[in-house]
């Protein structure tokens, strides 16, 4: 299945802002996914990535349904729900439009997004304040054309990029007939050509990575 998405979803009780939330963690998949390289390339004739966007829909219904059956057995009350999604590449791609049609429906209170029969559910009980998403996209691809994706709703979403990953330039972006960017905010690695004293902290780093990592002898 191209177009097919791997994510799990978990909860605890944490102290957010001084106040008692429910936590709700969503990992999505990166990598291992077989077939679905063809989704990556499913790039269609929308606003979002087509491939991307099914991926997002996909668990978007499920995090609908899981808020569901916590209500249900009132592990959750009223809007106290703090919702946490990271992902790798492609994942990071799910998690950066998934993020964004969170912000749309306390925002601008969109429609839904269809399921994967191509309906709305009548069951959409989701309804999280933008202020409790925060998603953390790694090495993140560019999966919208839309003019507002560096809106201030969209404050919420981090893109970590390394700008020597070709996966974070496609779909691509020539300024003409394709146009394609991220939701978000970019937040990127440190490279030679854009820090001009790199070399001096990727020194400095190496030294507290041996530091935190390598193996203590003791004085023998």
């Amino acid at each position: 299945e191209y177009n097919s998405i791997g994510y799990a979803m978990g909860t605890r009780r944490i102290y957010h802002n001084n106040q008692k939330k429910t936590l709700i963690m969503v990992a999505i998949r990166g990598g291992g996914y077989g077939a679905e390289w063809g989704g990556n390339a499913n790039v269609g004739a929308g606003m979002e990535h087509e491939g991307f966007e099914l991926a997002a829909n996909q668990v978007y219904w499920a995090l609908n349904d899981y808020i569901g059956e916590l209500k249900e057995c009132n592990f959750i009350e009223g809007r106290d729900v703090v919702v946490w999604i990271s992902g790798y590449s492609r994942g990071a791609a799910t998690a950066n439009l998934l993020a964004s049609k969170l912000d749309d429906n306390y925002y601008m209170r969109a429609e839904p997004p269809k399921n994967a029969k191509g309906e709305v559910q009548e069951e959409h009980i989701m309804d999280v304040q933008a202020s409790n998403v925060y998603a953390y996209c790694f090495e993140c691809p560019q999966n919208t054309t839309n003019s507002y994706n560096n809106h201030s709703r969209y404050m919420n979403i981090f893109n970590i990029i390394n700008p020597k990953d070709f996966v974070t330039y496609v779909a691509m972006n020539n300024g003409w007939d394709w146009r394609f960017k991220r939701y978000g905010k970019d937040l990127v690695l440190p490279d030679e050509a854009n820090m001009r004293e790199y070399a001096t902290y990727k020194r400095r780093m190496e030294l507290v990575y041996q530091e935190g990592t390598a193996p203590d002898f003791g004085e023998n």
